[in-house]
């Protein structure tokens, strides 16, 4: 007789072990004994998880209870995440089971109707309570948002991607409601019946106390929001009861979720018969399904050996099944087996039917028992006595009540166990569970909402929305409408029970509401997966896209109104009270009315003859001698149209529309002399934290119009809602196109592949050379008004070069010039104006600093030259020389302003060089052709097939044109000597946060920042700057390498780059383009 061996619990486990976690003391060596010789490494610790704290260290983190173990690492806090959250998916399971085991026992009634669905919404409660509940008020104010976040997430993951899920994995023909396996969009979906839509209804009335606590935001009530809190609080929980009781008395709601516990149990029959009579297990000893043996079954049961099983066949089978304690009719099972099985619906099961109706249920079995390797067997008797009570699956499709069962004694008693023991697991480890997100958040600096919006809900909910899955790939109406009917009451309990537990907790605690861009996302989740399961019963697939689709966009609604304008909030773990506190002060910001990129120059133009006419704008200072005549393109003069008319109506939200050509924005649009005025931004001090925003006039427009206060605050909800989903509207119309894709994808890997490059080490490494101050070499910049070249100007004149910097606006120069003589009052810095988008401007400036150098006695010649300047352009314009705007200054101004300065170059006593910044986004590129129309992007989008101007693709061809020029250029010099005192070299700094993404969406371009500042790939100026001044500074042997990465290290670019034919031809036809725009002596001496 074999010994009974008892498996560990596994829960119990993890709670041993988190008791047992400790610090760890090795033997001490002194770090100055001197019989030791250094490796050059000192107070050097060990990575931080794997220093959790000791149960003393409560000075870094508080431990919960006073025992369990806390951490203030990344890691170690999500080590224990994962841990408490392993304990409350247990504790929601148990739960679940109970109360399926209980009202499978005692029928629709009112234990049914009352006590278990609230069960059924316990563990999210308890968290939900325990956020609000500890510390002092400031703590529980910031602790309270994981249980918003928690809230939030469960019900937009309920209803966008299970729910997407499960049509998807359900789906159906809608015409025939045959198995379909094919992708059709509209062809194929799921059916549900009546009941399913009333679920449905009931769902959208409980968001009424969602709109109640929201009424103080809407209309801007400065006080009487906690009296809201308490009236939604009420109303909560009324809605809570009436939901309870009428399942009491329309107890169709109960009978739906009773059918939906009892189809369990026919597969636990079958499955538990055939492990008994199969000739071995089946399983394997890794736990995976026994195909073999399966197959062999499917022989055995196929008594004719005609390749499938009948149903008189199925029915043999069928009453060889014992279920305990009930009765089962032979046929009727036969039915229901069939129906499970038979996708083909040709009445007998094949093969492959059978073979994955037997794996589908063996999954099923194994995550409800939770029973692996030498206890299979377990898992058979454990799953059959689960759902044996549930036998009646094999009934009618109508909603039955349950049928008598064998000792009910034993199955309450085992439900109420499990009932208590998940109410037990719940309870203790929920406030583990919030500080552990807490600190998790602390640590990553990543909002405590982001993190239980996402993470919490897969604890809670992931044990139901497995069973919801199975369920629905039996590609059924009945057990597709019982899987919706499940998620619209768990979101029905979500939006009273939970809602009213976490208003409870807000009004005791007199904590403030803070919390109207979730409340936002809730009611926009639920009313819009509401109303279509409300008035249609058959979903084809295409709707799956519309519930997935929400949830990312939940997210990205929720950053827009809390981060988007710039507005602090609480949610980062660890902030002080004063921070807090001044987080919620009013925060001004300045706003303009600007014409929108992608607008037609033709609609642009009528709105500017409209708005200077009959609107009364002042348009002179766009007129000939203006200040804002300058630069002459539609989209500044339109810009200085719209936003004069926008002040002088107000702000008001319908004076920056223009016919879908205006928008607002917060980048000073600002040009040289051309100041555009602005209105301010401001969130209202009674409307503290994230949310409702306001907007009102700047001071001189609101003295004037000090009458129209009253109907400008009325419109201020209107106007952020309008802006906010202008946002939104512009940010999804950039994401449907190609190019946004091409930037998403393929930019992301270029720079992978780039650093991949630079840890393969192939590269050469070259250290700067030390500056000859003495003689102040003389350096240009191009596009130094801000980020990478503002920077690099302020470190070489650190190192001791005397700096021009060239841009296009006066106004930046000089702010850029100020800057550094503030923090170096010895500084040599001077700045000229110049447009690399216009030759004309190109040779002035040549002339201008010829003449400047005469006039200050320098010597005629310019030992660095750096070509930093360069545009990220969503939108196709032209230049006054009739080429391509990002072509122009991206490379052919690049071209002509280094051909213009060779002759200064190359008079330089000391040895001189060219920098040539590019981008990692050149590895992009692969068709390459320099006919002249394509360099000068005349041809480029007809020849790529194009309906929308493909930026990215220009983009990368213009940083690829650029670093084939350095290695031509460097080419060319060598041959003529090579000895010659001209070196060039390519830098690229990588990913930067500067401006050149200002015209892509601000919302994406935000989002992007995030993300690769996460990843930590994102680099601010100071750092994106060290490839450059490595290629400055590197000896003359560098010329010709291409800088990546800092430290002085090169790294290989695209093997299309080292190609001296495209090289060549890259310079012929460049020259080309440049004779057609310079006078003949000029030609000559720059071709020389």
């Amino acid at each position: 007789m074999k010994a009974s061996v008892k498996k560990f619990p596994f829960p119990l486990l993890l709670v041993a072990v988190l008791l047992l976690v400790g610090s760890v003391h090795g033997r001490l060596i002194s770090e100055f004994a001197p019989d030791l010789i250094s490796d050059g490494l000192k107070r050097v610790h060990p990575p931080s998880f794997l220093r959790l704290g000791s149960l003393s260290a409560s000075q870094i983190c508080e431990q919960t209870y006073g025992f369990l173990p806390c951490t203030t690492s990344v890691v170690g806090n999500l080590f224990l995440v994962a841990v408490y959250g392993y304990l409350m998916f247990q504790a929601a399971t148990c739960l679940s089971t109970g109360s399926e085991l209980l009202l499978a026992l005692l029928g629709p009634g009112i234990i049914g109707g009352l006590f278990l669905p609230v069960l059924g919404a316990l563990p999210d409660a308890i968290l939900i309570l325990v956020s609000g509940l500890s510390g002092s008020k400031e703590t529980a104010q910031d602790q309270v948002l994981i249980g918003m976040g928690l809230l939030a997430g469960s019900t937009v993951m309920l209803l966008t991607v299970l729910w997407g899920s499960c049509v998807v994995v359900g789906k159906v023909s809608l015409t025939d409601g045959s198995a379909s396996t094919g992708i059709d969009l509209t062809g194929s979906g799921v059916t549900t019946d009546q009941q399913t839509s009333h679920a449905a209804k009931i769902m959208v009335i409980s968001v009424v106390p969602f709109l109640i606590v929201q009424l103080p935001r809407i209309f801007h009530l400065s006080s009487g929001s906690r009296l809201v809190v308490l009236i939604s609080l009420i109303v909560s929980i009324v809605f809570l009861l009436s939901y309870c009781f009428f399942q009491v008395y329309q107890p169709w709601v109960q009978s739906r979720r009773l059918a939906y516990a009892k189809r369990k149990h026919i597969i636990s029959g079958l499955l538990r018969h055939l492990h008994k009579e199969s000739l071995g297990k089946l399983l394997r000893s890794d736990g995976e399904p026994n195909i073999q043996l399966i197959e062999k079954l499917f022989k055995r049961i196929d008594t004719n050996s005609n390749n499938v099983i009948s149903a008189s066949e199925l029915r043999s089978l069928a009453i060889g099944i014992q279920f305990v304690g009930q009765d089962l009719d032979p046929d009727d099972a036969v039915n229901k087996m069939m129906e499970a099985f038979d996708t083909s619906n040709d009445k007998v099961l094949d093969q492959n039917e059978f073979v994955t109706g037997i794996c589908d249920w063996i999954s099923k079995a194994k995550s409800a028992v939770s029973y692996k390797g030498e206890f299979l067997r377990s898992v058979m008797s454990g799953y059959h006595e689960i759902t044996k009570v549930e036998y009646d699956t094999l009934l009618d499709d109508s909603d039955e009540v349950v049928e008598s069962v064998d000792n009910p004694t034993w199955v309450v008693t085992k439900a109420v166990f499990l009932l208590f023991l998940g109410t037990v697991i719940a309870a203790v480890f929920a406030d583990p569970l919030v500080d552990a997100v807490h600190n998790f958040s602390g640590a990553t600096g990543i909002p405590s909402f982001f993190i239980s919006f996402i993470a919490m809900p897969l604890a809670t909910n992931s044990s139901e929305a497995v069973s919801a899955l199975i369920f629905a790939s039996r590609k059924k109406k009945r057990s597709t409408s019982l899987t919706f009917s499940e998620i619209y009451g768990a979101v029905t309990m979500n939006n009273t029970l939970c809602l009213a537990v976490f208003l409870a907790v807000v009004y005791v605690r007199h904590l403030t509401w803070d919390f109207s861009s979730e409340v936002l996302v809730i009611l926009i989740v639920s009313v819009i997966m509401g109303l279509l399961g409300s008035f249609r019963t058959k979903f084809p697939l295409w709707t799956c896209s519309v519930a997935y689709l929400l949830y990312p966009l939940s997210l990205l609604l929720v950053y827009v109104l809390d981060y988007f304008f710039g507005l602090e909030r609480r949610g980062f773990a660890g902030s002080s009270p004063a921070a807090a506190e001044k987080a919620q002060q009013d925060q001004h910001q300045k706003m303009w009315c600007v014409a929108k990129n992608n607008a037609e120059d033709g609609a642009l133009q009528a709105a500017i003859d409209w708005a200077c006419g009959p609107g009364g704008a002042d348009c002179a200072p766009i007129q000939q001698g203006g200040d804002c005549f300058d630069p002459q393109d539609i989209q500044s003069h339109a810009s200085y149209a719209f936003n004069d008319y926008f002040l002088k109506h107000g702000l008001d939200p319908q004076a920056c529309v223009f016919n879908g050509a205006a928008e607002v924005t917060m980048l000073n649009p600002s040009q040289g002399k051309c100041v555009l005025p602005s209105g301010s931004f401001v969130q209202n001090s009674n409307i503290t934290g994230s949310r409702i925003l306001g907007w009102i006039e700047s001071p001189e427009t609101l003295k004037k119009q000090s009458d129209r206060e009253v109907g400008i605050l009325n419109i201020q909800l209107i106007f952020s809602i309008r802006g906010i989903m202008g946002f939104i509207l512009e940010a999804l119309q950039f994401v449907t196109s190609f190019e946004f894709w091409r930037m998403a994808v393929l930019w992301p890997l270029a720079l992978l592949f780039s650093y991949l490059e630079l840890l393969i080490g192939k590269g050469y490494t070259f250290r700067r050379r030390p500056v000859d101050t003495s003689l102040r070499p003389l350096c240009i910049i191009t596009g130094a008004t801000s980020g990478l070249g503002a920077a690099v100007a302020n470190h070489l004149v650190k190192e001791g070069f005397y700096v021009i910097l060239a841009g296009r606006s006066d106004h930046s120069l000089d702010k850029v010039v100020e800057e550094i003589k503030l923090k170096q009052q010895d500084s040599h810095i001077k700045a000229f104006q110049v447009n690399l988008s216009s030759f004309k401007s190109i040779m002035q400036f040549r002339s201008s600093l010829e003449q400047w150098l005469v006039n200050s006695n320098m010597e005629c010649s310019i030992q660095l030259l750096i070509n930093n300047a360069g545009i990220l352009a969503t939108s196709h314009r032209f230049t006054p020389d009739g080429y391509d705007q990002m072509m122009e200054t991206n490379y052919i101004g690049a071209f002509a302003l280094t051909c213009s300065l060779l002759p200064l170059l190359r008079n330089s006593s000391l040895p001189s060089r060219i920098v040539n910044i590019t981008s990692f986004t050149h590895r992009c590129v692969s068709d390459i052709q320099f006919e002249r129309d394509l360099l000068a992007g005349r041809k480029l989008v007809p020849s790529l097939g194009f309906k929308r101007y493909p930026f990215a693709h220009i983009y990368e061809y213009s940083k690829f044109c650029m670093l084939l020029f350095s290695y031509e250029l460097h080419r060319r010099l060598q041959l003529k000597s090579s000895s010659y005192s001209i070196s060039v070299m390519a830098a690229d700094p990588g990913v930067v946060k500067t401006q050149i993404m200002r015209e892509v969406p601000s919302l994406l371009s935000r989002l992007a920042f995030t993300v690769l500042g996460l990843l930590r790939l994102l680099q601010n100026a100071e750092s994106g700057m060290e490839s450059i001044i490595d290629a400055a500074l590197a000896p003359k042997e560098a010329s010709g390498m291409y800088f990546f990465g800092g430290k002085g290290r090169t790294i290989k670019s695209h093997r299309l780059s080292y190609d001296t034919k495209l090289g060549d031809k890259l310079w012929t036809n460049s020259l080309s383009l440049l004779k057609d725009h310079v006078t003949v002596n000029e030609f000559e001496e720059i071709s020389s």
